[in-house]
């Protein structure tokens, strides 16, 4: 699978926890890196902060509900790592849903370990609910 770092955010713009103004401001900052999968449209894309000698962070993944459990979440962590250790990161932090199991055991297999949680971090307008976020790291020095 291909992927390329973009400039601009995907035509089709779906991603659950940035807005489509906040995923372009941020992509606007020095350091911050949009890699989306080469499809049609963007099947998966990873948002990364990677500032040199600093941490690395996650800001969003996120593949398509078509496209899932085909490896382009697995492909696109690994871009990121890779990323961040050409960029000279520390290390690489994220937080992901404490309920999502497939994804926490896909960074479990990338190195992460559980760090911390942040109670209420994710928020559902429609059902308004709460759910917590589990901090995952892995060290790159």
């Amino acid at each position: 699978m291909a992927l390329e770092r973009a400039a601009t955010l995907p035509e089709h713009w779906n991603d659950p926890v940035l807005s489509r103004a906040q995923a372009e401001a941020l992509l606007a900052l020095p350091y911050h890196y949009l890699l989306i999968t080469q499809q049609p449209y963007a099947a998966g894309y990873i948002l990364v902060q990677a500032m040199p000698q600093a941490q690395a962070d996650i800001l969003t993944l996120y593949v398509q509900p078509e496209h899932r459990r085909q490896g382009l979440a697995r492909n696109l962590l690994s871009e990121a790592l890779t990323l961040a250790r050409y960029n000279h990161c520390t290390g690489l932090t994220l937080e992901v849903e404490a309920t999502n199991t497939a994804a926490i055991r896909l960074y479990e297999a990338h190195g992460l370990q559980k760090t911390g949680i942040r109670a209420g971090y994710y928020r559902n307008p429609v059902s308004q609910t709460q759910g917590d976020a589990l901090v995952m790291a892995v060290s790159l020095a």
